[in-house]
């Protein structure tokens, strides 16, 4: 079929439909999808940082309490969906491995307290180290909830951990400046 061409010289394009309905795409829809791919590859750039800052991985350090006793110290939000959103501490005892009754508490609350007489409870959230209703808690973590805390240490000092045990003693470790600043961060964060 021959087309007749317009008094500009141009050969005037065929109806979008018809050019569908022959297996052809109309010119149109080339420049609707490339509008789209341009917004998608827009949305990646904008939200890549964001998705990225949520999967950051948790701050950790490892520290000793009195007895000698190595503990590993994380601060993170809490991932998992099955539970509540927050900030989390949680505290795991490395080798050697703690006697019996010398491994963390599961239910009772985490004493922080600071060089400026500060003082703070924390909810033992340890339940949520594994997923509901599976499983047993490992006997040598124990996690508290930092979300709530109507102020956070200060900066600027060391903060002592009054880990509670199973057998009902204490241990205490002592965060230095890092891992205090970290931990104030994190609270303000939310």
């Amino acid at each position: 079929m021959l087309r007749e061409r317009d008094q500009s010289g141009s050969t005037p394009m065929a109806d979008p439909q018809q050019a569908v309905a022959r297996g052809g795409t109309p010119r149109r829809r080339r420049g609707g999808r490339a509008l789209v791919v341009v917004a998608v590859l827009l949305m990646a750039v904008v939200f890549w940082p964001a998705a990225l800052g949520a999967a950051e991985p948790p701050a950790r350090w490892t520290l000793s309490d009195g007895q000698g006793q190595r503990w590993a110290v994380s601060l993170f939000h809490q991932p998992d969906p099955a539970y509540p959103d927050g900030a989390r501490l949680r505290l795991t005892a490395l080798a050697p491995a703690p006697q019996p009754g010398q491994a963390p508490s599961h239910s009772a609350a985490l004493e922080l307290r600071d060089a400026f007489a500060g003082r703070w409870s924390l909810p033992n959230r340890s339940q949520e180290l594994v997923p509901p209703d599976s499983g047993t808690i490992p006997a040598g973590s124990a996690q508290f909830a930092l979300d709530g805390l109507a102020r956070a240490p200060r900066d600027g000092g060391p903060v002592r951990l009054e880990i509670p045990l199973a057998s009902g003693a204490t241990a205490i470790v002592v965060l230095g400046p890092a891992p205090t600043a970290a931990l104030v961060e994190l609270i303000a964060q939310g």
